[in-house]
């Protein structure tokens, strides 16, 4: 468990830095929505890994986390396509050298 324990603090502290720089980049009005669902699912989602990272000494906390996974991962995948989306519609393209690059092009095509 102490295994599985370290690999969810990996994913939790590269969340941290993402929502770090999430939170503090300028956005447009225009897709301010977006921005604030992507936000707030990811947030949604590193609750869920500190709760199941947690499961030794909170197992029912753990458990309720790990019944709600498919539909906090759902709806993160959702955040990103709705972004996704509004770049496409915006006409908005990234170079492989800048962050956006990465949401357009990977995590949900």
């Amino acid at each position: 468990f102490i295994k599985l324990s370290s690999h969810y603090n990996h994913y939790k502290n590269n969340i941290n830095i993402i929502l770090e720089e999430l939170l503090t980049m300028p956005v447009p009005y225009s897709a301010s929505s977006y921005h604030l669902f992507l936000i707030n699912r990811l947030s949604e989602y590193k609750t869920l890994l500190e709760n199941l990272s947690k499961a030794d000494t909170d197992p029912v906390r753990a458990t309720i986390s790990f019944n709600n996974y498919i539909s906090v991962v759902t709806a993160l995948t959702s955040s990103f396509t709705l972004i996704q989306n509004y770049f496409a519609l915006e006409n908005i393209t990234f170079t492989n050298n800048e962050p956006g690059y990465v949401i357009t092009s990977r995590y949900t095509k």
